[in-house]
């Protein structure tokens, strides 16, 4: 499984039964990610797989900060 910092243009994430396709990935000075992906309708299904991939990526975010709170950060 990829890391979201791995994610380039094309890629796909897969959530709620529905393709996100990155449009664009940077890595911010911060070192977080950003990712754009294509347009796509906005109809029921895709906002919520859309709301599903939140979800997802908020409970990865949580869990990372478990890990950092525990084991201390780590450093190159």
């Amino acid at each position: 499984m990829k890391r979201v910092s791995d994610l380039k243009r094309g890629d796909v994430i897969v959530a709620g039964g529905v393709e996100f396709v990155v449009k664009a990935a940077a890595t911010l000075p911060n070192g977080k990610t950003t990712l754009v992906f294509r347009d796509m309708p906005a109809t029921t299904e895709n906002l919520a797989a859309y709301g599903e991939l939140l979800r997802i990526m908020k409970e990865w975010k949580e869990k990372d900060n478990e890990r950092e709170e525990v084991h201390g950060p780590t450093s190159d």
